[in-house]
């Protein structure tokens, strides 16, 4: 079994505290993810293959130094736009993801 190392949320609050006075306290820059509606456009295709990520939340993850985990690809410097394909399957196997979690969790305490 796992073990869950507790975070105590005051250390947690100093240490964003400490990196918002290291970077300064103005908000990210924000940048357009998507295209603005344009209701003279004819209509679009509601079936977009891709997850499209919010640059603001890379950013703040980043900013946070945590990973991204929102598309289920855990890689250093991937790129914006992901490629991979939604499978109707993968959304119903979530117990996968609590192992891998939990594997990751354990390999970090070995190290």
């Amino acid at each position: 079994m796992a073990v869950v190392k507790q975070l105590d949320i005051q250390d947690c609050r100093q240490w964003v505290m400490r990196k918002l006075d290291e970077r300064g306290a103005k908000p990210f820059d924000f940048v357009q993810t998507v295209p603005a509606y344009d209701p003279s456009q004819t209509f679009s295709n509601p079936f977009r293959t891709g997850h499209c990520r919010n640059p603001q939340t890379e950013s703040l993850l980043q900013f946070l130094e945590l990973p991204y985990l929102l598309d289920g690809e855990n890689v250093a410097n991937t790129p914006s736009q992901s490629t991979k394909q939604l499978n109707p399957t993968d959304a119903l196997d979530d117990d996968d993801d609590v192992d891998e979690l939990e594997e990751h969790a354990d390999s970090d305490d070995e190290e």
